[in-house]
C-alpha cells in the first residue's frame, strides 16, 4: 500500500525528532507526539527498528531499506508450509519461464529474486541469470523500478558491464530480465582469495571506473556501488551488475515522460533507495542524485579494496549515527586506516608495507572521491580513472597540489637512467642557460615598461584594496592593521574623485573592514557612498552594484535596521536573477541573506523556505562549499527558532564539521558555526553542553577579535540567558552586564542590542528579587530610547510599557500610570486605535486607572478591551504569532487583581498551554 506524501512528512518529522532522542525517552515522546496516529507510529517505531539493527542494517539490500516504496508482503515469501498460493506462484528449481529452466536461486532483493537459468528449448545451450519481480509486488512504483533496469541494461553494452539478454513477462504477470550470466565473486573477495597485490587492485578499480564511465556517459547513475555488485572472474575480469536502483539522467525517454519516471530519489522517511553502508551524503539527506553520487561511492569502494576497512567506522554503530559519520565526519586518511590494530580482531590485515605505499597520491585520490559536497570530488568516473592511469604510470596525480618538487620526484622515478646521464651533462649547459635567461630578462624588461604605466592605477587600487581587506578580522587575516589605516584612507579616498571606479572599490572594501571591526554607522555610510558611485558607473543590473547593496544590507542588519536589511537584500537578488538566471549561486547568496533577515523579523516559515532554495541552488550548480555550509547554518538557526532544536543541533554539528576541514579552529566560520550549535543545544534544553559550547566560543572570540568587539557581546547574552534559564540568575546578571558594556560602547546606548540587553538584565535581576535595580535598568532603557531614538516610537513604546507592568505588577500603581498612558498613546500613533496591540495597553491602563478609584476615566478603557477580546479571541488563538498571543497571557494576568470578569478568566485558561509552552 502507497503511503500518502503528506504522511511520509509526518512520519519523516517524527523519526528525526525520536532519533536524536535517548532510547529509553522514545515510548514516552511517541505517546505524546503520536497521540490519535497509529499508523504514523507504526510506521516510525518500525524505522526505529531498522535503526536498532546497526551492523545488519549496513549491508541490507538497497531496495529493502527504500521502504514501502518498493516492497509488501508476499505471499510467496511469507505463507506457511502446507499453505497454498495460486498456481504457478511460487518459484522453485525446474520450472520454466519463458524459453528459461530455473536451476537454483542465486540471490534476493528487495524488490526480484534471481536464479540461474538454463536455456530450456533446445535452440542452444546457454546459462543465464533470470531476475524475476517479486511476487506482491504490485506498486506502480515498483514495477516502474523493474522496467527502468530493463532500459538501462537495454542501453549498455560493454565488456565489463552484465549485458541484457533477454525479457518478458510470466503468466502471472510477474516482469523478468534475462542477463548474462558472470560467474565471478565479489571484488573484495576476489582479491583477498587471490592474495592480490595493491597494483593489481589499482588495475580493478580502474577498470571498474572505466565501466561506469561508460553508463555515465549513456546518461545513466547506478547508485548502488558496493563489491557485491562488482563480480570478477577467474581471470581477472571486472563486471558491474544489479542496475536495480539506477537512475536515468533523462528520465523523459520513459514511458510517460518525466512525471512518470522514477528517477526522482525519494526524500521521505525509509523511502531512500541505496545501501547505508556505500551511501554518498546527498543520498543519506534524500537529495538529488547525479553522477557524483557514483563517484563517491566508486571513492567507498576504492576506499575498502585497498585498505580492507570502510571510510567510517561502523562496528556497532545505530542507521541514526552511521548516517552523521557520512555527513560529518571526514573519513580517516586512507593510509593511516591500513594500518593494522592488533587489538581489533574484527578487520582483516592487511600487508605490512600497505599504509606506506597508500601515501600520497592513492590517499589524495580516495580522499578526493570522498569529499562531502559533490561539487568538490572529481567531476567524473573518467577523471578517476585517469588520476589512477596517472598513477600506475608514475606521473603526477591531479588530485594532488603540482609542486616543483612533487613533479621532480615523479619524473626521476619514470626515468632514472636518463636523469643520471643527463646531471652529467648539466655542467656543460649551465652556461648557456644563464647566458639565454639574461637575453630573456632585457627583453622582458623592455616589453614590461611599456606594460607598467597602464597598470599601475588598477595595482595601486588592489594594493589598496588589499590593506583595508587585511584589517576586517572577519577575513582569513590573523593579524589586524591599525585603525588609523582606515581613517588614513578615507581622508585620501576623496582624491580619487577623477576615478570613480578606484574610489567605489575603496569604500566597498573599508566599509566591510568598518562591518568586521563592528562600526557598523561608519560602514554604512561609507557603502552608501559605494552604491552611489556604482550607479553611476554601471548600467543596472550589475553585479558590482549588486555587491556593494549586499554589503549595505549586512550595515542595515547590524544597526538594527533589519526590514531596510531586507529591501537591499531584494534589489541585489533582483539584478543576480537578472544577470545569470535563477540557479546561480551568486542568487544563493542572495536568497540566504534575504532568509536571513526574515528571520531576525520572526517570519519563520519564509525563512526555512528561502533556505532550502538556495541549498537546492547550490546543489544543482555545485556552488562553492562555503556557501552551502553558511546556508545549512541558516537553515539550522531558522530550524531552532521554529520548535526544532533537536534538528538544528544534528545541521550544526555538520556545518561545524566541513568548516573544520577546511580551516583551523580560530577561523571566523568555525567560531560562528560553534555559536551556532551553542544556540541550538541550548533551545534543545541540553543546558550542560550549551554552556561548555559557548566558553568555548568566549575564548576563542577574545583570541581572534579582542576582548570589546561586538561579537563578545552576542555570545556573553546568550550564555546569561542559558545561566537564567538553569535558575542560576548572579551568573546571568553576570553575563549580561559584560554584554551590556560591550554594547554600549560599541553600538552606542539606543542601539536595539543594547537597550533589548538592558531588558534582559532586568529580568536576572528580578529574579534574583533586586526589584530596586530593576526599576532602574528598565528607567535607564526608557532614557536611553528618549535621548538617542526619539522617532523611534515602536521601541519607545515597548520600553515604557515594560517600566509601567513591573510598576503595575509591584503594586505601585500611581507611578505606573505616567508611562502606562505614554505606552498607550505611542501604540495609537504607531498601530492605530483598533489594532490588537493598542486594545491590549488600552486594556492595561484601564486597569491601573481602576486600581487607583479612578473608574470614570477605566471604565470606557476596559469595556473597549473586553468586547475586543471576546469578539476576537479565536482569531487571537488560531492566526496571531506566539509573541501576541503571550502579550494577551501576560496583560489578562497582570489585569487578574483588578479586573474581575468571569469570561476574561476563561480566556486566561484558554492560553494557559502557549504560556507554560513559550514562557521563556
Amino acid at each position: 500500500m502507497q503511503i500518502p506524501d503528506d504522511r511520509w512528512a509526518r512520519i519523516n518529522d517524527v523519526l528525526t525528532t525520536a532519533l536524536a532522542l535517548d532510547p529509553d525517552a522514545r515510548a514516552a515522546f511517541l505517546d505524546k507526539e503520536c497521540a490519535g496516529e497509529p499508523e504514523v507510529r507504526e510506521e516510525v517505531e518500525a524505522l526505529l527498528r531498522a535503526d536498532a539493527e546497526g551492523p545488519a542494517f549496513l549491508e541490507g539490500d538497497a531496495v529493502s531499506f527504500a521502504g514501502p516504496a518498493y516492497t509488501s508482503e508476499s505471499p510467496e515469501e511469507t505463507a506457511p508450509p502446507g499453505s497454498s498460493t495460486s498456481p504457478g506462484s511460487r518459484l522453485a528449481p525446474g520450472q520454466e519461464i519463458g524459453a528459461y529452466r530455473l536451476v537454483e536461486e542465486i540471490g534476493r532483493g528487495g524488490m526480484s529474486r534471481v536464479f540461474r537459468a538454463r536455456r530450456a528449448d533446445g535452440t542452444y545451450e546457454q546459462t543465464v541469470a533470470l531476475k524475476v519481480l517479486r511476487l506482491g509486488l504490485g506498486s506502480a512504483e515498483a514495477r516502474r523500478r523493474f522496467q527502468l533496469e530493463r532500459q538501462v541494461l537495454a542501453g549498455l553494452s560493454h565488456p565489463n558491464i552484465a549485458r541484457l539478454l533477454d525479457g518478458g513477462v510470466t503468466p502471472e504477470g510477474r516482469p523478468y530480465l534475462v542477463m548474462e550470466h558472470v560467474e565471478g565473486t565479489a571484488i573484495t573477495e576476489y582479491c583477498e582469495a587471490h592474495n592480490c597485490s595493491l597494483a593489481e587492485r589499482v588495475r580493478l578499480l580502474k577498470t571498474v571506473a572505466e565501466a561506469l564511465q561508460y553508463a555515465h556517459r549513456n546518461l545513466v547513475v547506478h547508485r548502488d556501488l558496493k563489491p557485491a555488485n562488482v563480480l570478477v572472474t577467474e581471470d581477472g575480469t571486472p563486471t558491474l551488475l544489479d542496475f536495480g536502483i539506477a537512475k536515468l539522467l533523462n528520465a523523459e525517454t520513459l514511458p510517460g515522460g518525466a512525471e512518470g519516471a522514477p528517477t526522482v530519489p525519494a526524500t521521505r522517511a525509509g523511502r531512500r533507495p541505496m545501501t547505508p553502508a556505500y551511501a554518498a551524503p546527498e543520498q543519506v539527506e534524500g537529495e538529488t542524485v547525479t553522477v557524483a553520487t557514483d563517484v563517491y561511492q566508486l571513492g567507498v569502494l576504492g576506499y575498502e579494496l585497498l585498505t580492507g576497512r570502510r571510510p567510517y567506522r561502523s562496528a556497532g554503530r545505530s542507521r541514526f549515527k552511521v548516517e552523521r559519520a557520512v555527513l560529518e565526519e571526514p573519513p580517516r586518511r586512507p593510509s593511516s586506516a591500513a594500518q593494522t590494530d592488533p587489538s581489533d580482531a574484527s578487520v582483516a590485515s592487511v600487508p605490512e608495507g600497505r599504509p606506506r605505499e597508500l601515501q600520497g597520491d592513492l590517499d589524495a585520490i580516495l580522499l578526493k572521491a570522498l569529499q562531502k559536497a559533490p561539487g568538490d570530488r572529481y567531476a567524473s568516473a573518467a577523471d578517476v580513472a585517469e588520476d589512477l592511469g596517472r598513477y600506475q604510470s608514475g606521473r603526477p596525480v591531479k588530485a594532488r597540489p603540482v609542486t616543483l618538487g612533487y613533479r621532480t620526484r615523479k619524473f626521476v622515478r619514470r626515468h632514472v637512467v636518463g636523469t643520471t646521464a643527463a646531471v652529467a651533462g648539466l655542467v656543460l649547459v649551465v652556461g648557456f642557460v644563464a647566458t639565454l635567461f639574461y637575453q630573456r630578462a632585457r627583453t622582458a624588461q623592455q616589453r614590461d615598461r611599456a606594460r607598467r604605466a597602464a597598470a599601475t592605477a588598477e595595482q595601486v587600487s588592489d594594493f589598496m584594496v588589499e590593506l583595508f581587506e587585511a584589517s576586517n578580522p572577519m577575513t582569513d587575516a590573523r593579524r589586524l592593521t591599525a585603525r588609523e589605516l582606515l581613517r588614513r584612507g578615507e581622508a585620501r579616498v576623496d582624491a580619487l574623485d577623477g576615478r570613480p571606479t578606484v574610489q567605489a572599490r575603496l569604500l566597498d572594501a573599508m566599509g566591510r573592514a568598518h562591518l568586521g571591526l563592528g562600526h557598523h554607522d561608519r560602514a554604512d555610510s561609507l557603502l552608501e557612498r559605494a552604491v552611489m558611485l556604482r550607479r553611476q558607473i554601471h548600467e543596472p543590473p550589475h553585479e558590482a552594484l549588486a555587491t556593494s547593496l549586499t554589503h549595505r544590507a549586512d550595515a542595515a542588519a547590524g544597526q538594527g535596521n533589519v526590514v531596510e536589511a531586507e529591501s537591499l537584500a531584494q534589489a541585489a537578488l533582483a539584478m543576480r536573477r537578472s544577470l545569470h538566471g535563477s540557479d546561480h549561486p551568486a542568487v544563493a547568496r542572495s536568497l540566504n541573506d534575504i532568509g536571513r533577515y526574515l528571520q531576525e523579523q520572526r517570519a519563520l516559515a519564509p525563512a526555512e523556505s528561502l533556505h532550502h532554495r538556495a541549498l537546492t541552488i547550490l546543489r544543482k550548480t555545485g556552488g562553492p562549499a562555503r556557501t552551502r555550509a553558511e546556508t545549512l547554518e541558516r537553515l539550522a538557526a531558522t530550524l531552532r527558532d521554529r520548535g526544532q532544536p533537536d534538528s538544528a543541533v544534528v545541521l550544526a554539528r555538520r556545518v561545524l564539521a566541513m568548516h573544520r576541514s577546511r580551516w583551523d579552529g580560530l577561523h571566523s566560520e568555525v567560531i560562528s558555526a560553534e555559536h551556532t550549535l551553542a544556540y541550538s543545544l541550548r533551545a534543545a534544553g541540553r543546558y550542560d553542553e550549551g554552556a561548555a559550547r559557548y566558553r568555548t566560543v568566549l575564548e576563542k572570540q577574545r583570541a581572534r577579535y579582542g576582548p570589546e568587539h561586538p561579537v563578545l557581546a552576542d555570545t556573553h547574552n546568550d550564555l546569561a540567558y542559558l545561566r537564567k534559564q538553569q535558575g542560576r540568575p548572579t551568573a546571568a546578571v553576570r553575563h549580561y552586564r559584560r554584554a551590556l558594556a560591550i554594547r554600549r560602547s560599541a553600538l552606542g546606548p539606543a542601539h536595539p542590542k543594547t537597550t533589548g540587553t538592558l531588558q534582559n538584565l532586568a529580568g536576572a535581576l528580578w529574579a534574583q528579587e533586586a526589584y530596586g535595580e530593576v526599576e532602574g535598568v528598565l528607567r535607564k532603557r526608557v532614557e536611553a530610547l528618549r535621548a538617542h531614538a526619539p522617532a523611534d516610537s515602536g521601541r519607545l513604546g515597548k520600553a515604557l510599557g515594560g517600566l509601567a507592568r513591573f510598576l503595575a505588577e509591584r503594586g505601585q500603581f500611581a507611578t505606573a500610570v505616567g508611562p502606562m498612558r505614554d505606552t498607550y498613546r505611542l501604540y495609537r500613533q504607531q498601530h492605530g486605535p483598533e489594532a490588537l496591540y493598542t486594545i491590549l495597553k488600552a486594556g492595561e491602563l484601564g486597569a491601573v486607572l481602576e486600581a487607583l478609584g479612578r473608574n470614570q476615566e477605566a471604565g470606557p478603557l476596559l469595556r473597549r478591551h473586553y468586547r475586543t477580546l471576546r469578539a476576537r479571541r479565536d482569531s487571537i488563538l488560531h492566526h496571531h504569532n506566539t509573541y501576541t498571543r503571550l502579550d494577551v497571557v501576560y496583560n489578562l494576568r497582570a489585569m487578574g487583581t483588578v479586573f474581575k470578569q468571569a469570561n476574561l478568566n476563561d480566556l486566561a485558561r484558554r492560553y494557559q498551554h502557549l504560556r507554560e509552552k513559550y514562557q521563556s
